[in-house]
C-alpha cells in the first residue's frame, strides 16, 4: 500500500507540473487555430457549435493549419484552387486591402460553387484576427475567367 500511496504522489505531482507546462505553452503560443465552418446560406461558424447532420453534410470546413476547404466528410479527391484570381477591399476607414496571395493560396475539395467574396472577406477576418468592417465598403474580384467584378456593401 506505501507503493501505491508513493506511486499517487509522484504522479499528482508530475501531472499537476505537466498541467501547469501545457498552460504555460499555450499562453506564450497563442490560442489553437480554429478550423471554421462555411454553411450553404453564407454565414462562418466555429466549430463549438454542433450542427445538425443535414447542414453538416452541406458545410465546408476551412482548416487554417492547411488552408484548405472540404466539404465535412469528404477525405478523398483532389484539392483545386478557388474560381477567384484576385480579392480587393476598398473602405474610408480601413483603406485598401488585398488578399490576393490569401484567396489564391486556398485549396478546396470540391470546389464550392456557392462562395462568395463577402465569405472569404469575414473568412480572412476570421483566420487573421483582423477587423474588417463589412459595410459601406467596395468588394473587387477577379474570377477565373480574368473578369473583374466589384460589388458595393451598404
Amino acid at each position: 500500500m506505501e507503493y501505491l500511496a508513493y506511486y499517487e504522489r509522484i504522479r499528482a505531482f508530475v501531472l499537476d507540473y505537466w498541467n501547469y507546462t501545457k498552460t504555460k505553452s499555450r499562453e506564450w503560443l497563442g490560442p489553437e487555430p480554429v478550423r471554421w465552418n462555411i454553411l450553404p446560406d453564407g454565414r462562418i461558424l466555429s466549430p463549438s457549435i454542433i450542427l445538425p447532420p443535414s447542414v453538416q453534410a452541406q458545410t465546408y470546413v476551412y482548416s487554417p493549419e492547411t488552408h484548405r476547404l472540404t466539404l465535412h466528410g469528404q477525405t478523398e479527391g483532389r484539392y483545386r484552387p478557388l474560381p477567384f484570381l484576385s480579392l480587393k477591399i476598398t473602405n474610408e476607414i480601413v483603406g485598401s486591402i488585398d488578399i490576393s496571395d490569401w484567396v489564391g493560396d486556398i485549396r478546396a475539395n470540391p470546389v464550392p460553387t456557392t462562395i462568395t467574396p463577402l465569405q472569404l472577406l469575414t473568412l480572412w477576418s476570421f483566420v487573421t484576427n483582423n477587423y474588417v468592417p463589412c459595410r459601406n465598403v467596395t468588394l473587387s474580384w477577379a474570377n477565373q475567367d480574368g473578369e473583374e467584378e466589384s460589388e458595393v456593401i451598404p
